[in-house]
């Protein structure tokens, strides 16, 4: 399920890197490719603001962060899968698609909490 919305992520970030920007009235905002603004301001006049981050400290974060298989609690998530399979829903597509099967499980948990379940 998280995996066709990252899916959709990833369509929307190549799809915004690989555009171009037109130009603006407003000369102090640069135009071109997002990608070359970001990865190479200095050819745009203006100032870099990526800070360089030692290996070692990611290796320190990697080793004292915890990196789940499932995208949220695993309660939450065996309880919406039972949703999913009693109500045959569909694995979504498309982000709209997403927002609605994210509804419709919001909507069943509220009501189990409501009725005392």
């Amino acid at each position: 399920m998280w995996y066709v919305v990252q899916e959709n992520l990833n369509d929307v970030i190549l799809s915004w890197n690989s555009h171009r920007i037109r130009p603006s009235t407003n000369e102090r905002v640069p135009h071109g490719r997002p990608m070359v603004l970001y990865n190479m301001p200095a050819l745009y006049g203006v100032e870099d603001y990526k800070h360089h981050v030692d290996s070692r400290q990611i290796d320190v974060c990697n080793r004292e962060c915890i990196f789940r298989q499932r995208p949220c609690d695993e309660t939450v998530y065996d309880l919406c899968e039972m949703y999913v399979a009693d109500l045959q829903l569909a694995q979504p597509s498309n982000a709209a698609d997403a927002r609605v099967l994210y509804e419709t499980l919001r909507n069943c948990i509220r009501q189990d909490l409501d009725s005392g379940l």
